[in-house]
Protein backbone atom coordinates (compact mmCIF):
# COMPACT_ATOMS: atom_id res chain seq x y z
CA UNK A 1 0.00 0.00 0.00
CA UNK A 2 2.79 2.45 0.90
CA UNK A 3 4.50 1.70 -2.42
CA UNK A 4 1.35 2.75 -4.30
CA UNK A 5 0.67 5.90 -2.25
CA UNK A 6 4.28 7.13 -2.03
CA UNK A 7 4.56 8.30 -5.70
CA UNK A 8 1.33 10.30 -5.32
CA UNK A 9 2.60 11.92 -2.11
CA UNK A 10 5.89 12.86 -3.78
CA UNK A 11 4.05 14.20 -6.85
CA UNK A 12 1.73 16.25 -4.68
CA UNK A 13 4.69 17.66 -2.73
CA UNK A 14 6.48 18.62 -5.96
CA UNK A 15 3.39 20.37 -7.36
CA UNK A 16 2.85 22.17 -4.04
CA UNK A 17 6.49 23.33 -4.04
CA UNK A 18 6.18 24.68 -7.60
CA UNK A 19 2.95 26.53 -6.80
CA UNK A 20 4.46 27.96 -3.59
CA UNK A 21 7.52 29.10 -5.54
CA UNK A 22 5.39 30.87 -8.14
CA UNK A 23 3.36 32.57 -5.43
CA UNK A 24 6.44 33.64 -3.48
CA UNK A 25 8.66 34.72 -6.40
CA UNK A 26 6.00 35.63 -8.94
CA UNK A 27 5.36 34.57 -12.47
CA UNK A 28 8.30 34.78 -14.87
CA UNK A 29 6.49 37.41 -16.96
CA UNK A 30 5.92 39.61 -13.89
CA UNK A 31 9.58 39.25 -12.91
CA UNK A 32 10.63 40.23 -16.44
CA UNK A 33 8.42 43.35 -16.27
CA UNK A 34 9.91 44.34 -12.90
CA UNK A 35 13.45 43.78 -14.22
CA UNK A 36 12.79 45.99 -17.27
CA UNK A 37 11.21 48.67 -15.07
CA UNK A 38 14.30 48.53 -12.84
CA UNK A 39 16.50 49.10 -15.90
CA UNK A 40 14.32 52.08 -16.86
CA UNK A 41 14.69 53.65 -13.42
CA UNK A 42 18.44 53.00 -13.45
CA UNK A 43 18.69 54.64 -16.89
CA UNK A 44 16.68 57.68 -15.76
CA UNK A 45 18.74 57.99 -12.58
CA UNK A 46 21.99 57.90 -14.57
CA UNK A 47 20.59 60.43 -17.05
CA UNK A 48 19.65 62.74 -14.17
CA UNK A 49 23.24 62.55 -12.86
CA UNK A 50 24.57 63.36 -16.35
CA UNK A 51 22.17 66.30 -16.74
CA UNK A 52 23.22 67.57 -13.31
CA UNK A 53 26.92 67.24 -14.19
CA UNK A 54 26.34 69.09 -17.47
CA UNK A 55 24.51 71.84 -15.60
CA UNK A 56 27.42 72.11 -13.17
CA UNK A 57 29.98 72.40 -15.98
CA UNK A 58 28.04 74.56 -18.43
CA UNK A 59 25.69 76.50 -16.18
CA UNK A 60 22.71 75.45 -18.28
CA UNK A 61 20.64 72.38 -19.02
CA UNK A 62 21.48 70.38 -22.15
CA UNK A 63 19.20 70.81 -25.16
CA UNK A 64 18.56 67.04 -25.24
CA UNK A 65 19.77 63.84 -23.61
CA UNK A 66 21.01 62.75 -27.03
CA UNK A 67 23.37 65.76 -26.95
CA UNK A 68 24.75 64.37 -23.68
CA UNK A 69 25.52 61.06 -25.37
CA UNK A 70 28.04 62.72 -27.70
CA UNK A 71 29.86 64.44 -24.82
CA UNK A 72 33.27 62.93 -24.01
CA UNK A 73 32.28 62.72 -20.34
CA UNK A 74 29.06 60.78 -21.00
CA UNK A 75 28.59 58.49 -18.00
CA UNK A 76 25.26 56.78 -18.51
CA UNK A 77 24.19 53.52 -20.02
CA UNK A 78 21.36 54.44 -22.36
CA UNK A 79 18.92 57.06 -23.57
CA UNK A 80 16.74 54.33 -25.09
CA UNK A 81 13.98 52.27 -23.44
CA UNK A 82 15.17 48.63 -23.26
CA UNK A 83 11.84 47.13 -24.34
CA UNK A 84 10.44 49.60 -26.88
CA UNK A 85 13.71 51.01 -28.27
CA UNK A 86 12.12 54.47 -28.05
CA UNK A 87 14.15 57.31 -26.54
CA UNK A 88 13.32 58.40 -23.02
CA UNK A 89 11.51 61.72 -22.94
CA UNK A 90 13.39 64.78 -21.70
CA UNK A 91 11.89 68.25 -21.42
CA UNK A 92 13.36 71.47 -20.08
CA UNK A 93 10.90 73.26 -17.78
CA UNK A 94 12.93 76.36 -16.88
CA UNK A 95 16.58 77.34 -16.30
CA UNK A 96 17.31 74.50 -13.88
CA UNK A 97 14.22 72.27 -13.81
CA UNK A 98 13.57 69.46 -16.26
CA UNK A 99 11.66 66.22 -16.52
CA UNK A 100 12.58 62.71 -17.56
CA UNK A 101 9.79 60.36 -18.61
CA UNK A 102 9.38 56.66 -19.31
CA UNK A 103 6.53 54.22 -19.72
CA UNK A 104 6.50 51.51 -17.06
CA UNK A 105 5.02 48.02 -17.11
CA UNK A 106 3.97 47.75 -13.48
CA UNK A 107 3.37 49.77 -10.34
CA UNK A 108 6.34 50.03 -7.98
CA UNK A 109 6.07 51.75 -4.65
CA UNK A 110 9.62 52.92 -4.03
CA UNK A 111 11.61 49.67 -4.25
CA UNK A 112 14.49 51.52 -5.91
CA UNK A 113 16.11 52.93 -2.79
CA UNK A 114 14.03 56.08 -2.97
CA UNK A 115 10.32 56.79 -3.06
CA UNK A 116 11.12 59.49 -5.62
CA UNK A 117 11.33 56.83 -8.34
CA UNK A 118 8.03 55.15 -7.38
CA UNK A 119 5.62 54.86 -10.31
CA UNK A 120 2.36 53.39 -11.51
CA UNK A 121 2.05 51.33 -14.66
CA UNK A 122 2.03 53.58 -17.72
CA UNK A 123 3.77 56.84 -18.52
CA UNK A 124 5.44 58.62 -15.61
CA UNK A 125 7.43 61.86 -15.67
CA UNK A 126 9.88 62.75 -12.91
CA UNK A 127 10.55 66.44 -12.34
CA UNK A 128 14.11 67.20 -11.29
CA UNK A 129 16.04 70.35 -10.47
CA UNK A 130 19.70 70.48 -11.52
CA UNK A 131 20.37 73.42 -9.19
CA UNK A 132 19.22 71.37 -6.21
CA UNK A 133 21.26 68.40 -7.44
CA UNK A 134 24.39 70.57 -7.27
CA UNK A 135 23.57 71.63 -3.72
CA UNK A 136 23.63 68.02 -2.48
Amino acid sequence: MIRRVFPYLVGTAVVAAIVAGLIFVGLPSAQRMRRIDQIRVDDLRQLSYAVGAHFGREGRLPASVQALASAPTASFRSTIDPATSEPYSYRVIDQSRYELCATFEAEVDGDYGSRFWAHDAGRKCFELDAQKQLAR
